[in-house]
């Protein structure tokens, strides 16, 4: 499995002269943590940075006048990306040792294709965990039917509970 199909596509990117405020409310907006800082405009776009929600939860806690702060300050460089042929296990590795929570996926051309984050990941390790569980759950039940007493002539009687609790007061009687 590669890290693209895990990848939300739908990156919210703003300039790097936008100011915190702006990038608070396109997060708010879209429902999204995080915002991808690019620099020019057109083919000439060059990806910066990342700002996430808690840059700037930080940078307002610090001074309240930080929310007109433009996002290329707040920005945390160098931007971390990786390939989308990538596997999730190497996703997984990157974020561990350079201590980050999201990555940006580029294409062969560096241009973003698409962002991971550790959620994305834990929800797709929860998802394979799920999968691994059914199939084991399945192969338990199978080989329980598969082994069932049947019905017909030969086959032991099946009692009721009741029945079963009755007969094991008498014999201990």
């Amino acid at each position: 499995m590669t890290i693209e199909s895990l990848a939300r596509q739908d990156v919210v990117s703003l300039d790097e002269a936008c100011n915190a405020r702006d990038a608070a409310l396109a997060m708010r907006d879209r429902h999204v943590g995080s915002v991808v800082v690019t620099h020019g405009h057109g083919h000439g776009v060059r990806l910066v940075g990342i700002v996430t929600d808690r840059d700037i939860a930080m940078a307002l806690a610090i001074d309240a006048q930080e929310a007109t702060v433009a996002i290329g300050h707040l920005a945390q460089r160098p931007l971390l990306t990786l390939s989308r042929k990538a596997s999730v296990a190497e996703a997984a590795r990157t974020m561990h040792d350079a201590g980050v929570r999201r990555l940006v996926l580029v294409d062969e051309h560096r241009h973003m294709v698409g962002i991971v984050s550790l959620d994305d990941l834990l929800v797709a390790a929860g998802d394979l965990l799920g999968s691994l569980a059914e199939a084991l759950r399945g192969r338990r039940e199978r080989e329980a039917a598969s082994t069932a007493p049947q019905d017909g002539p030969g086959a032991p009687l099946l009692v009721s509970p009741e029945l079963a609790a009755a007969w094991r007061h008498v014999v201990r009687t």
